[in-house]
Protein backbone atom coordinates (compact mmCIF):
# COMPACT_ATOMS: atom_id res chain seq x y z
CA UNK A 1 0.00 0.00 0.00
CA UNK A 2 1.32 3.51 -0.69
CA UNK A 3 2.37 5.72 2.16
CA UNK A 4 -0.13 7.97 3.85
CA UNK A 5 0.19 11.70 3.24
CA UNK A 6 -1.35 14.77 4.84
CA UNK A 7 -4.15 16.54 3.04
CA UNK A 8 -6.57 19.41 3.50
CA UNK A 9 -9.89 18.50 5.06
CA UNK A 10 -12.96 19.24 3.00
CA UNK A 11 -16.32 17.69 2.24
CA UNK A 12 -19.96 18.15 1.45
CA UNK A 13 -22.94 16.14 2.57
CA UNK A 14 -24.74 14.32 -0.20
CA UNK A 15 -28.49 14.94 -0.37
CA UNK A 16 -29.53 12.26 -2.84
CA UNK A 17 -31.27 9.90 -0.43
CA UNK A 18 -33.18 12.70 1.29
CA UNK A 19 -35.46 13.23 -1.69
CA UNK A 20 -34.21 16.72 -2.63
CA UNK A 21 -32.47 15.72 -5.85
CA UNK A 22 -32.81 13.10 -8.59
CA UNK A 23 -31.52 9.63 -7.81
CA UNK A 24 -27.73 9.58 -8.28
CA UNK A 25 -26.50 7.84 -11.41
CA UNK A 26 -24.42 5.43 -9.38
CA UNK A 27 -27.60 3.96 -7.84
CA UNK A 28 -29.70 3.63 -10.98
CA UNK A 29 -28.54 0.07 -11.65
CA UNK A 30 -28.97 -1.05 -8.06
CA UNK A 31 -32.52 -2.20 -7.40
CA UNK A 32 -34.02 -0.97 -4.16
CA UNK A 33 -37.16 -2.28 -2.47
CA UNK A 34 -40.01 0.17 -2.90
CA UNK A 35 -39.94 0.97 0.81
CA UNK A 36 -36.25 1.79 0.66
CA UNK A 37 -36.91 4.79 -1.57
CA UNK A 38 -39.10 6.54 0.99
CA UNK A 39 -37.57 8.67 3.71
CA UNK A 40 -38.61 10.19 6.97
CA UNK A 41 -38.64 13.59 5.30
CA UNK A 42 -40.99 12.28 2.64
CA UNK A 43 -43.61 11.10 5.11
CA UNK A 44 -46.89 12.96 5.08
CA UNK A 45 -47.46 15.50 7.84
CA UNK A 46 -50.26 14.45 10.19
CA UNK A 47 -53.22 16.83 10.34
CA UNK A 48 -54.33 18.21 13.68
CA UNK A 49 -57.99 18.13 14.63
CA UNK A 50 -58.56 21.35 16.53
CA UNK A 51 -62.24 20.81 17.10
CA UNK A 52 -61.82 19.60 20.68
CA UNK A 53 -59.85 22.74 21.62
CA UNK A 54 -62.22 25.37 20.20
CA UNK A 55 -64.64 27.45 22.24
CA UNK A 56 -64.50 28.06 25.98
CA UNK A 57 -62.27 26.50 28.62
CA UNK A 58 -64.90 24.02 29.69
CA UNK A 59 -62.85 20.93 28.85
CA UNK A 60 -64.64 17.63 29.47
CA UNK A 61 -63.53 15.94 32.65
CA UNK A 62 -62.91 12.68 30.86
CA UNK A 63 -60.42 14.51 28.61
CA UNK A 64 -58.53 15.63 31.73
CA UNK A 65 -58.78 12.17 33.20
CA UNK A 66 -57.35 10.81 29.99
CA UNK A 67 -54.16 12.74 30.68
CA UNK A 68 -53.56 10.90 33.94
CA UNK A 69 -52.02 7.73 32.41
CA UNK A 70 -49.79 9.89 30.20
CA UNK A 71 -48.53 11.95 33.15
CA UNK A 72 -47.90 8.81 35.19
CA UNK A 73 -45.99 7.29 32.28
CA UNK A 74 -43.87 10.42 31.89
CA UNK A 75 -43.08 10.53 35.59
CA UNK A 76 -42.09 6.86 35.44
CA UNK A 77 -39.82 7.54 32.48
CA UNK A 78 -38.11 10.38 34.36
CA UNK A 79 -37.59 8.17 37.36
CA UNK A 80 -36.16 5.45 35.11
CA UNK A 81 -33.76 7.99 33.54
CA UNK A 82 -32.42 8.91 36.98
CA UNK A 83 -32.15 5.26 38.02
CA UNK A 84 -28.76 4.23 39.32
CA UNK A 85 -29.40 0.54 39.89
CA UNK A 86 -28.63 -1.05 36.52
CA UNK A 87 -25.40 -2.58 37.80
CA UNK A 88 -27.05 -4.05 40.88
CA UNK A 89 -29.93 -5.33 38.76
CA UNK A 90 -27.66 -7.15 36.32
CA UNK A 91 -25.66 -8.64 39.19
CA UNK A 92 -28.89 -9.90 40.70
CA UNK A 93 -29.86 -11.25 37.30
CA UNK A 94 -26.43 -12.82 36.96
CA UNK A 95 -25.98 -11.79 33.32
CA UNK A 96 -24.36 -8.92 31.46
CA UNK A 97 -26.20 -8.41 28.17
CA UNK A 98 -24.04 -6.85 25.47
CA UNK A 99 -25.29 -5.84 22.04
CA UNK A 100 -22.79 -6.12 19.18
CA UNK A 101 -22.34 -6.58 15.44
CA UNK A 102 -21.36 -9.90 13.92
CA UNK A 103 -18.11 -8.81 12.27
CA UNK A 104 -14.52 -10.08 12.19
CA UNK A 105 -13.41 -6.96 14.05
CA UNK A 106 -16.01 -7.26 16.82
CA UNK A 107 -17.69 -10.62 17.44
CA UNK A 108 -18.06 -13.90 15.57
CA UNK A 109 -18.38 -17.63 16.11
CA UNK A 110 -15.14 -19.47 15.42
CA UNK A 111 -14.44 -23.19 15.39
CA UNK A 112 -13.43 -22.84 19.04
CA UNK A 113 -16.46 -20.82 20.08
CA UNK A 114 -17.19 -17.10 20.43
CA UNK A 115 -14.32 -14.82 19.45
CA UNK A 116 -13.52 -11.25 18.42
CA UNK A 117 -12.08 -8.14 20.01
CA UNK A 118 -15.33 -6.93 21.59
CA UNK A 119 -16.17 -10.42 22.83
CA UNK A 120 -12.79 -10.64 24.56
CA UNK A 121 -13.32 -7.27 26.23
CA UNK A 122 -16.92 -7.97 27.24
CA UNK A 123 -16.03 -11.41 28.62
CA UNK A 124 -13.30 -9.88 30.76
CA UNK A 125 -15.72 -7.19 32.02
CA UNK A 126 -18.38 -9.77 32.87
CA UNK A 127 -15.80 -11.83 34.75
CA UNK A 128 -14.77 -8.75 36.72
CA UNK A 129 -18.43 -8.14 37.62
CA UNK A 130 -18.87 -11.79 38.60
CA UNK A 131 -21.67 -12.47 36.11
CA UNK A 132 -22.24 -14.47 32.92
CA UNK A 133 -21.97 -12.84 29.52
CA UNK A 134 -24.77 -12.82 26.95
CA UNK A 135 -23.84 -11.43 23.53
CA UNK A 136 -26.81 -10.14 21.52
CA UNK A 137 -25.94 -9.83 17.83
CA UNK A 138 -27.66 -7.15 15.73
CA UNK A 139 -27.59 -6.68 11.94
CA UNK A 140 -26.66 -2.98 11.99
CA UNK A 141 -26.15 0.10 14.16
CA UNK A 142 -29.81 1.12 13.95
CA UNK A 143 -30.75 -2.23 15.49
CA UNK A 144 -28.16 -1.70 18.22
CA UNK A 145 -29.77 1.62 19.11
CA UNK A 146 -33.16 -0.07 19.25
CA UNK A 147 -31.83 -2.79 21.57
CA UNK A 148 -30.46 -0.14 23.91
CA UNK A 149 -33.59 1.99 23.72
CA UNK A 150 -35.78 -0.98 24.64
CA UNK A 151 -33.41 -1.93 27.50
CA UNK A 152 -32.87 -5.37 25.98
CA UNK A 153 -29.13 -4.94 26.48
CA UNK A 154 -27.09 -3.18 29.15
CA UNK A 155 -24.53 -1.77 26.74
CA UNK A 156 -23.42 -2.08 23.13
CA UNK A 157 -19.85 -2.86 22.12
CA UNK A 158 -18.97 -2.85 18.43
CA UNK A 159 -15.99 -0.53 18.05
CA UNK A 160 -18.40 2.40 17.93
CA UNK A 161 -17.85 6.13 18.07
CA UNK A 162 -20.54 8.13 19.83
CA UNK A 163 -22.29 10.72 17.66
CA UNK A 164 -25.58 12.59 17.72
CA UNK A 165 -27.44 9.52 16.49
CA UNK A 166 -26.91 8.03 19.96
CA UNK A 167 -28.27 11.09 21.78
CA UNK A 168 -31.06 10.10 24.14
CA UNK A 169 -30.36 6.40 23.50
CA UNK A 170 -27.07 5.84 25.30
CA UNK A 171 -24.06 7.52 26.86
CA UNK A 172 -20.46 6.99 25.81
CA UNK A 173 -17.86 5.32 27.97
CA UNK A 174 -14.30 6.54 28.09
CA UNK A 175 -12.23 5.88 24.96
CA UNK A 176 -10.65 2.45 24.97
CA UNK A 177 -9.05 2.31 21.52
CA UNK A 178 -8.75 4.18 18.24
CA UNK A 179 -8.53 3.48 14.54
CA UNK A 180 -7.56 5.46 11.42
CA UNK A 181 -10.05 6.41 8.74
CA UNK A 182 -8.78 5.65 5.24
CA UNK A 183 -9.74 6.85 1.80
CA UNK A 184 -9.56 3.79 -0.45
CA UNK A 185 -9.41 3.59 -4.25
CA UNK A 186 -8.86 0.94 -6.94
CA UNK A 187 -5.24 0.39 -7.99
CA UNK A 188 -6.13 0.55 -11.71
CA UNK A 189 -7.02 4.24 -11.33
CA UNK A 190 -4.77 7.21 -10.43
CA UNK A 191 -4.15 7.63 -6.72
CA UNK A 192 -5.84 10.71 -5.23
CA UNK A 193 -3.32 12.52 -3.03
CA UNK A 194 -5.91 14.44 -1.00
CA UNK A 195 -9.61 15.26 -0.84
CA UNK A 196 -9.20 18.03 -3.39
CA UNK A 197 -8.33 15.27 -5.88
CA UNK A 198 -11.67 13.58 -5.08
CA UNK A 199 -13.71 16.51 -6.39
CA UNK A 200 -15.77 15.36 -9.33
CA UNK A 201 -15.09 11.71 -8.53
CA UNK A 202 -17.69 9.06 -7.74
CA UNK A 203 -17.41 8.81 -3.97
CA UNK A 204 -19.66 6.40 -2.08
CA UNK A 205 -20.31 6.24 1.69
CA UNK A 206 -22.38 3.61 3.50
CA UNK A 207 -25.35 5.03 5.40
CA UNK A 208 -25.22 4.91 9.21
CA UNK A 209 -21.55 4.04 9.15
CA UNK A 210 -18.63 5.50 11.07
CA UNK A 211 -17.46 7.23 7.89
CA UNK A 212 -20.88 8.81 7.35
CA UNK A 213 -20.98 10.07 10.95
CA UNK A 214 -17.51 11.61 10.63
CA UNK A 215 -18.37 13.41 7.38
CA UNK A 216 -21.64 14.70 8.81
CA UNK A 217 -19.80 16.43 11.67
CA UNK A 218 -17.89 18.67 9.28
CA UNK A 219 -18.70 22.32 8.78
CA UNK A 220 -20.81 23.52 5.88
CA UNK A 221 -17.72 24.96 4.22
CA UNK A 222 -15.88 21.65 4.48
CA UNK A 223 -18.88 19.71 3.19
CA UNK A 224 -19.19 22.05 0.22
CA UNK A 225 -15.80 20.99 -1.11
CA UNK A 226 -16.59 17.28 -1.49
CA UNK A 227 -19.56 15.50 -3.03
CA UNK A 228 -20.50 11.95 -2.13
CA UNK A 229 -23.33 9.47 -2.55
CA UNK A 230 -24.83 7.75 0.47
CA UNK A 231 -25.58 4.07 -0.09
CA UNK A 232 -28.72 2.99 1.79
CA UNK A 233 -28.16 -0.14 3.82
CA UNK A 234 -31.27 -1.67 2.25
CA UNK A 235 -29.31 -1.77 -0.97
CA UNK A 236 -27.19 -4.59 0.41
CA UNK A 237 -24.07 -3.35 -1.39
CA UNK A 238 -20.60 -2.97 0.10
CA UNK A 239 -18.72 0.26 -0.76
CA UNK A 240 -15.46 -1.69 -0.99
CA UNK A 241 -17.00 -4.04 -3.52
CA UNK A 242 -18.45 -1.13 -5.51
CA UNK A 243 -15.08 0.65 -5.70
CA UNK A 244 -13.33 -2.63 -6.52
CA UNK A 245 -15.75 -3.25 -9.41
CA UNK A 246 -15.09 0.19 -10.90
CA UNK A 247 -18.63 1.47 -10.31
CA UNK A 248 -17.21 4.10 -7.92
CA UNK A 249 -13.85 5.80 -7.51
CA UNK A 250 -13.32 5.99 -3.75
CA UNK A 251 -14.80 5.36 -0.32
CA UNK A 252 -13.95 6.19 3.28
CA UNK A 253 -13.53 3.18 5.57
CA UNK A 254 -12.37 2.32 9.06
CA UNK A 255 -8.74 1.20 9.09
CA UNK A 256 -9.29 -1.90 11.21
CA UNK A 257 -12.15 -3.04 9.04
CA UNK A 258 -10.12 -2.49 5.88
CA UNK A 259 -7.16 -4.45 7.25
CA UNK A 260 -9.42 -7.46 7.85
CA UNK A 261 -11.29 -7.26 4.55
CA UNK A 262 -8.50 -6.21 2.19
CA UNK A 263 -7.70 -9.85 1.20
CA UNK A 264 -11.20 -9.98 -0.33
CA UNK A 265 -10.42 -6.95 -2.49
CA UNK A 266 -6.65 -7.06 -3.15
CA UNK A 267 -6.93 -4.55 -5.99
CA UNK A 268 -7.89 -1.81 -3.52
CA UNK A 269 -5.27 0.60 -2.16
CA UNK A 270 -5.07 3.24 0.55
CA UNK A 271 -4.96 6.72 -0.98
CA UNK A 272 -4.47 8.64 2.28
CA UNK A 273 -5.76 8.78 5.86
CA UNK A 274 -7.70 11.49 7.64
CA UNK A 275 -5.55 13.43 10.10
CA UNK A 276 -7.77 12.55 13.06
CA UNK A 277 -8.07 8.97 14.27
CA UNK A 278 -11.45 7.61 15.26
CA UNK A 279 -11.95 7.07 18.99
CA UNK A 280 -13.91 4.03 20.15
CA UNK A 281 -16.32 3.80 23.07
CA UNK A 282 -18.90 1.47 24.53
CA UNK A 283 -22.42 2.92 24.60
CA UNK A 284 -24.14 2.42 27.94
CA UNK A 285 -27.81 2.61 28.90
CA UNK A 286 -28.53 6.24 29.85
CA UNK A 287 -30.08 5.17 33.15
CA UNK A 288 -27.02 3.12 34.11
CA UNK A 289 -24.68 5.61 35.74
CA UNK A 290 -23.38 2.91 38.07
CA UNK A 291 -22.70 0.62 35.10
CA UNK A 292 -21.01 3.49 33.26
CA UNK A 293 -18.68 4.09 36.21
CA UNK A 294 -17.80 0.38 36.41
CA UNK A 295 -17.22 0.19 32.64
CA UNK A 296 -14.97 3.26 32.69
CA UNK A 297 -12.91 1.81 35.51
CA UNK A 298 -12.55 -1.48 33.64
CA UNK A 299 -11.72 0.15 30.29
CA UNK A 300 -9.03 2.30 31.90
CA UNK A 301 -6.93 -0.82 32.42
CA UNK A 302 -8.34 -2.86 29.50
CA UNK A 303 -7.14 -0.22 27.03
CA UNK A 304 -3.59 -1.14 28.00
CA UNK A 305 -4.15 -4.90 28.13
CA UNK A 306 -6.24 -5.15 24.93
CA UNK A 307 -4.88 -2.45 22.54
Amino acid sequence: MPGLTDHPISSRRRYDHFGTSPEPVILTHMALPSTARSTALGASTPTVNREGFAGSCRAPRRWLLGLAPILISLLGACADWRSDEVLSDLKERGTLRVGTLNLPTTYFESADGPAGYEYTLAAAFAEELGVELEMVSAPDRASLRQLLKERRVDLVAAQLTWHRGWKGVGVASRDYSESPLLWVYASKTPRPANEAALQGKRVVILADSTAAAVLETRSAIERAALDWTVLPRQLGRDPLEIVSSGAADATLVDGREFAVRWPLYPQLRVAFALPQRRRMQWIIRPDGRDLLAAANQFLATAAREYP
